[in-house]
């Protein structure tokens, strides 16, 4: 409840830093049973339970839902076990911090300085029959189940965390750890106040459009064995995600203390296992139920190869990246790559290796070729030295080791042609489309009213290629393509299809008047530089699709965990100079099966932090300003009400008093 209170704290813009400290002294204090000054507080039935000791609610669940002992005493010999296993391997020693102090030595009555190191309430070697033996802890109840063994410790403890807003982390080059997506508190009835688990996950689950399976992890508080048994039973997720190096079973359950140390346990796990996604719950007493999403982002732990045995692990890790500031802003450091073998195409090449590109044969050839140990070139067509204008040579033959004839025709990975005018009339020919096209012809139409004459403007595939089709009688804008054109203009008719003029989607294209080509070097420094924050970029607006987009402006839409990657493609250089150049999302408003798209915060990898300035999807169109991180709703589509984009938007934001009718 301390990380909810902090990160609540940051959303509403009252402080950029928080401490979330959680402390017990189980030792000191064990919580004895409260008691009430008004008889009438007394004599109410609801009111005594809330004044139960907890052990009875354990009892009382237990009596209510069926729980054996046996039940309680294997999952709990599951927690010891964990729990040692993973102290012996010294997996908690990362999430430590050593505590030098003093105390009063039990057997000398003498000051002593210790070292607080580690969890010594572990009790290593704990079989199924030493838990057998172990008596009942409430001997008065009867028929009681709760015993020493399968029930949390009277521990000390302390835990803390740093949530911080992550502009501000970024503005210190701080690490972000994870993301604080959201908390959750439910009630229940007090006398079996153990329950509050399973509504607290459900509902949290629920309100951030997630399945108990996305969750990679959960750390599901173990106060007594008897409600564990019964969260687990409820909520019917693999034991193998669930407090996988053990619980307050075996640690303890220092009261303050368990909902951060559940938070530092289950990031430092996500961490090993380059997992994603951290559920943490426990009850509270007086009948609650609480539950947690965060969600990984340490850095230097993506996977770079994962093992071909098909079991997932990761073989090879990303390593850390230094973060440098520059001119008032941070970049990342990367290490040039060098490759064994650059395996290239061009036009024409001389005997002396000096090659020449034609259109988009520019791409990253000629990089690809500098930073190789061996440049093998494959050329259309092979030419005598001399025969070579020395001023229009690309690639100098320094760089080339060999050089062959291109045998076989070039391949076209997307033939797309506009339509044949017809012989009759001279007007395209009608296309029949269906519904998903229409929807995004509406999508791309509203988004042309965003180019302006002049503007320098890049695309990415899909919809937005669609939008300058749509663009105002007489506003000519100049498209740029990542693979290196600027103005590329429609998808070519059949008899002009060229395999050297493609778009950065590997689409085909065509080059109007004025266009130019160059290689990728130069199109991707023509996209980040920002020459003035006054002036702007040399791009002018950029428009993308998306997985995923925050109500601050984050976005999500080069890949989805576990799933695999082909590459980043531009846009994490198209949206990182936002001040610049305007970054405008073209997507349908929601997933498959109706999941939100447009968020609170993002659950996806981020290409960009607060870098999103407009929104336009099949229902509506959303202002966001990225500074204050807040999000307008300006329009609707035609037939489309605010209550059918309320409920199908995961985010807040504000109606505008001039909400008009969006013009497709």
């Amino acid at each position: 409840m301390a990380i909810r209170s902090v990160s609540d704290s940051i959303s509403r813009g009252d402080i950029d830093v928080g401490l979330a400290v959680g402390y017990e002294s189980m030792s000191k204090n064990p919580r004895p049973t409260p008691t009430f000054g008004s008889e009438d507080i007394q004599n109410h039935k609801v009111a005594r339970d809330c004044a139960e000791p907890m052990g009875w609610t354990s009892e009382m669940l237990a009596q209510d839902y069926g729980i054996t002992r046996q039940q309680m005493d294997e999952v709990a010999l599951v927690s010891h076990n964990r729990a040692s296993e993973a102290q012996k391997s010294g997996r908690f020693q990362s999430e430590i911090m050593s505590i030098e102090t003093s105390v009063i030595d039990e057997a000398t009555g003498q000051l002593k300085t210790v070292v607080a190191d580690h969890d010594d309430g572990l009790r290593h070697g704990t079989t199924l029959e030493g838990l057998a033996k172990a008596r009942p802890a409430f001997p008065d109840w009867g028929n009681a189940v709760s015993t020493g063994g399968n029930s949390s410790q009277l521990t000390d403890g302390a835990a803390a965390v740093v949530l911080m807003r992550r502009s501000k982390a970024e503005q210190l080059g701080l690490p972000i750890l994870a993301k604080h997506v959201g908390t959750t508190v439910v009630g229940v009835s007090p006398r079996v106040m153990g329950v509050g688990p399973v509504p607290a996950v459900r509902q949290i689950l629920q309100r951030l459009g997630l399945e108990k399976d996305d969750v990679d992890l959960y750390e599901i508080n173990e106060a007594f064995a008897s409600m564990y048994v019964y969260c687990l039973k409820e909520l019917n997720v693999d034991i193998a995600k669930v407090n996988v190096n053990g619980g307050a079973i075996a640690f303890g359950h220092p009261l303050g203390a368990t909902g951060v140390r559940q938070v530092v346990t289950g990031l430092s796990e996500l961490r090993r296992r380059d997992q994603d996604i951290l559920c943490t719950s426990m009850c509270i007493g007086s009948g609650m139920g609480a539950a947690a999403i965060f969600v990984n982002e340490q850095s230097g732990e993506l996977p770079v190869k994962y093992k071909e045995d098909g079991s997932g692990a990761v073989e090879v890790h990303a390593k850390r990246k230094e973060v440098r500031e520059f001119n008032g802003r941070n970049y990342i450091m990367e290490e040039a790559l060098h490759g064994d073998f650059a395996i290239i195409r061009v036009w024409k090449a001389d005997e002396y290796g000096n090659c020449i590109f034609r259109y988009t044969q520019h791409n990253f050839s000629g990089a690809m070729a500098r930073s190789a140990r061996v440049t093998i070139v494959e050329a259309d067509e092979i030419v005598p030295a001399g025969s070579l204008d020395p001023q229009h040579v690309h690639l100098p033959g320094i760089y080339v080791d060999r050089v062959i004839k291109s045998t076989a025709p070039k391949e076209i990975e997307f033939r797309i042609t506009s339509p044949a005018s017809s012989a009759a009339s001279g007007d395209p020919k009608e296309v029949q489309k269906d519904e998903d096209a229409l929807r995004r012809e509406r999508i791309a139409k509203r988004a042309a009213k965003e180019l302006k004459d002049g503007f320098y403007v890049n695309l990415g595939i899909g919809m937005p290629m669609l939008a300058p089709s749509f663009a105002p009688k007489g506003v000519k804008v100049h498209l740029q393509s990542e693979n290196g054109i600027l103005g590329f203009g429609p998808y070519p008719i059949e008899p002009m299809v060229d395999p050297d003029i493609i778009n950065a989607g590997k689409e085909t294209v065509t080059l109007l008047p004025g266009a130019s080509v160059f290689d990728s070097v130069e199109s991707f420094g023509m996209i980040r530089q920002c020459y003035s924050i006054t002036l702007g970029g040399h791009i002018d607006v950029a428009m993308l699709g998306a997985f995923q987009v925050s109500q601050a402006g984050d976005l999500a839409n080069f890949m989805i965990p576990r799933k695999m990657v082909k590459g980043m493609g531009g846009a994490m250089d198209l949206v990182s100079n936002p001040d610049g150049t305007k970054v405008i999302v073209l997507m349908e408003h929601v997933a498959k099966g109706g999941k939100h798209k447009i968020l609170k915060s993002c659950d996806l990898p981020l290409t960009g932090v607060r870098c999103v300035s407009q929104i336009i999807t099949d229902l509506c169109v959303f202002d966001i300003d990225r500074h204050s991180g807040t999000m307008t709703l300006t329009e609707l589509a035609p037939g489309v009400t605010e209550e059918e984009v309320r409920s199908k938007t995961g985010a807040d934001y504000t109606v505008s008093p001039n909400l008009k009718v969006m013009d497709s």
